[in-house]
């Protein structure tokens, strides 16, 4: 008979015992030996912070994505050939970053967020200034072949000037933008395009009365439905949580920020396994308006305040929360701590604690303005076992994928499912069997990776989600 194994859809109902120390990686926008910022990791205790790489050639302002087991790719503001920013890789096991593009002004450059990694195999990001009108493109790389496409130039009225990620639903990539669109005193847009027919539309013109200029990114949730927010406008000013349904292109305000309790949030939130719980970061806003954590819960459009963030803590966090897989909140604050530079921290929803793991410095690295990613690669070569060491089974999967375990039968396992984009979606740990069944149907469709984890030894095994 078959075990099933629960995704858990609170990760933070998980017990310390039941989990293991994240280790966290991210980016540094300055400092470091070179003054451009570095690449990092640091374990969620605060222990083991270490800089993995000196930004060289341009320091970089979004996160970095998950491309294979042993790879980032990310994008970096300035630097390179045509000091407009890059295209790089980099290889946490050999510690090897290699750049592998350079923006110029007619493809775009400066940009300023993130690489999305889309179900045919490419890459997908925007550029803030560049391309035919000197405001913005959005680009697709193919990691494969290095081939660079320059997709849509941005322009006063199909929107400018974006400066976060995009996403997918379906074939569409839907990105927003911060400024243009094709009504009179739109403050940004969605859009969608198209990988399939290579289609562009402004599906939504934001407006001040129902949120303007967003800076952040969207997020697609269980339910299918896309959640983002609003820098500015909505009924009271200070900015608005809203729901995009795709289908239909139906934009709805949830939550109106009144200042008091948050502000001008920039980042993107994130989900609790497949609840209908959300987390986010403001800007400003709070006790001392100097940002707050909130959390969110679409099923009452319940809003609540959870932490204010203050001077000395870290300050404006400009990026959005990842939930690590001992349930803790992970980010950055670009500004504030001891050294007035910048924080990275945890918080833990169950018990309110706030805890500073790493006080920016221009020695090891200062204002981080991304989001973290989850990811213990391994460190050693005794650490990786191959594929081939256990069986899993049917891929593509609909809703339960059958590993075999036989390898390990007995053995205590931690067992983690990761998203393209680098997102822990859940995590949890039990004792191996040889015939183990993973409920994924509560998942988005795409691709993700289970990685597992022994006491000495790390699999990693991708399948696909239809």
């Amino acid at each position: 008979m078959k075990k099933y194994f629960l995704i858990l859809s609170c990760l933070y109902l998980f017990s310390p015992a039941m989990s293991q120390t994240p280790r966290l990686w991210g980016t540094m926008q300055l400092g470091g030996s070179l003054g451009q910022g570095t690449i990092y990791r640091v374990n969620g205790d605060g222990t083991d912070f270490t800089i993995a790489h000196d930004m060289g050639a341009g320091s970089s302002q979004g996160n970095l994505t998950l491309y294979t087991n042993n790879t980032f790719y990310g994008l970096t503001v300035a630097g390179g050939s045509n000091g407009k920013g890059t295209i790089f890789k980099y290889d946490p096991f050999n510690n090897q970053y290699t750049t592998v593009f350079t923006f110029n002004t007619s493809n775009g450059y400066y940009p300023r967020a993130s690489l999305f990694l889309a179900t045919d195999g490419n890459f997908y990001g925007m550029t803030a200034q560049g391309g035919l009108n000197n405001e913005g493109t959005l680009f697709q790389f193919n990691p494969v072949t290095n081939v660079f496409v320059n997709i849509i130039d941005f322009g006063l009225s199909n929107g400018n000037l974006p400066n976060g990620n995009v996403v997918q639903s379906g074939n569409k990539i839907i990105g927003m933008t911060t400024n243009g669109g094709n009504v009179p005193l739109s403050g940004g847009i969605i859009f969608t395009y198209d990988i399939i027919t290579n289609q562009y539309f402004v599906v939504h013109n934001f407006l001040f009365a129902t949120g303007y200029t967003p800076f952040g990114s969207l997020i697609k949730a269980s339910n299918g439905l896309l959640y983002g927010m609003a820098f500015g406008g909505g009924s009271l000013g200070y900015g608005v949580i809203f729901s995009f349904n795709p289908t239909g292109n139906v934009y709805t305000v949830l939550h109106n920020f009144d200042g008091v309790n948050g502000a001008a949030p920039s980042g993107a939130m994130v989900q609790s396994g497949t609840s209908g719980l959300f987390y986010g970061f403001t800007q400003q806003g709070g006790t001392s308006n100097n940002g707050v954590i909130f959390s969110f819960d679409i099923s009452g459009n319940t809003y609540t305040k959870l932490y204010d963030l203050d001077a000395s803590t870290g300050r404006n966090p400009n990026g959005s929360p990842i939930i690590g897989s001992d349930g803790k909140l992970y980010g950055h604050a670009i500004s504030g701590g001891a050294n007035a530079l910048g924080t990275t921290f945890s918080f833990d929803p169950g018990s309110g604690t706030f805890t500073v793991l790493y006080d920016g410095s221009f020695a090891t690295g200062a204002s981080p303005n991304a989001d973290l990613i989850e990811f213990n690669v391994p460190l050693s070569v005794n650490d990786i076992v191959s594929e081939a060491s256990i069986n899993l089974y049917p891929n593509p999967v609909i809703s339960n994928v059958n590993i075999d375990l036989s390898a390990f039968n007995g053995q205590p396992l931690f067992i983690s499912i990761i998203s393209l984009e680098g997102k822990l979606v859940s995590a949890s740990k039990m004792t191996a069997s040889p015939d183990f069944s993973l409920p994924v149907n509560g998942l988005a469709k795409g691709s993700y990776t289970i990685r597992i984890e022994t006491e000495s030894q790390i699999i990693y095994k991708k399948f696909m989600k239809i």
